[in-house]
């Protein structure tokens, strides 16, 4: 589902004189779909910069515990989604609901990446050689049942 929304979105910015239909599609997402989509961006950003250095260390029990973390929390996501059933008319009691197990998930996969060194209590990840240092932006996901 969130694959054909972000293909409509690029059909419509490839499309001139669409800028208004984009902006009605994108008023139009479910809040859940909007804190799914972006906590899958911030996962992939966390991926991207965290593999390349867990292969640096060649610690392989690091690289296992990142594993499951990353899996866990990309699971959330997914188990959230599906509580909600894509949105529907929903309580601000059920979101926070649906995306509690995430928030958890996301938590424990920040504290093992601090915990190996690999990103700062502020969302700064360590650089591999080559690669700069970048900031993770917290979820969207993470200010619900606050």
């Amino acid at each position: 589902m969130i694959k054909r929304i972000m293909l409509s979105c690029a059909l419509l910015l490839a499309v001139p004189n669409c800028g208004a239909a984009l902006k009605a599609v994108v008023e139009a997402l479910p809040t859940v779909i909007q804190y799914v989509q972006d906590a899958q961006l911030i996962l992939d950003q966390i991926d991207l910069a965290a593999e390349p250095i867990l292969e640096l260390k060649a610690d392989e029990a690091l690289q296992a515990k990142y594993r499951v973390a990353m899996d866990t929390a990309r699971k959330s996501l997914q188990v959230a989604l599906r509580m909600t059933r894509g949105g529907e008319e929903l309580s601000q009691d059920k979101v926070n609901e649906a995306f509690s197990s995430f928030r958890d998930s996301y938590l424990q996969l920040t504290a093992l990446l601090e915990q190996a060194g690999l990103m700062s209590p502020g969302g700064r990840m360590a650089a591999a050689p080559g690669v700069p240092v970048i900031t993770v932006a917290q979820p969207l996901a993470m200010s619900t049942g606050q």
